[in-house]
């Protein structure tokens, strides 16, 4: 299975999850008392953001184990929960600019003065955050450093690399 997710990122955690998601449950819980506050959305969205990703490892654990056990339907189940989850980050992380490719999108055009240059200036900033590498994964080790969870890039770029996996697995265990 996957240990990582790049080079220089790693999926174990070094913090207790339940009690960090009851910490981000507290935190959600003064909502009220911060309505106006844009860092506590900000905050607030980062952290619930992160409750959704480590469930997405969970789900990810369970997908893993139904593949080598070669358990066709728990990979279906484990896999659709896993893109359930994409769906859901996508959703939490839309509803603040700060949180969106739009947003990116838009500096990058408006820091170009011509046609030419706003073109060049949204390639760059898309393969910066995408692709960012050299054509040679064995001797890379930029691909997916710049990762950001950001709406717009969630469903249609890593849900749709992650479905991609997912079809190529299933149909091995389908015995294609």
């Amino acid at each position: 299975g996957v240990r990582s997710v790049s080079s220089w990122g790693r999926l174990e955690k070094h913090y207790d999850t339940a009690r960090f998601a009851e910490g981000v449950r507290l935190m959600a819980s003064a909502r009220t008392d911060f309505a106006g506050s844009e860092t506590y959305r900000v905050d607030l969205i980062n952290m619930l953001r992160q409750v959704i990703a480590n469930r997405a490892d969970g789900a990810y654990a369970d997908l893993s184990a139904a593949c080598e056990r070669r358990d066709r339907d728990g990979f279906r189940r484990a896999s659709s929960e896993f893109l359930a989850l994409h769906d859901l980050e996508e959703e939490l992380l839309a509803q603040d600019p700060l949180y969106r490719i739009d947003t990116y999108q838009k500096q990058a055009l408006a820091a170009g003065r011509t046609p030419s240059e706003k073109d060049n200036n949204l390639y760059n900033a898309m393969m910066l955050i995408t692709y960012w590498g050299e054509n040679n994964p064995a001797e890379d080790y930029l691909h997916d450093y710049a990762y950001k969870e950001w709406a717009g890039l969630m469903t249609s770029f890593y849900k749709r690399r992650w479905e991609m996996w997912f079809d190529y697995v299933q149909a091995r265990l389908d015995g294609g």
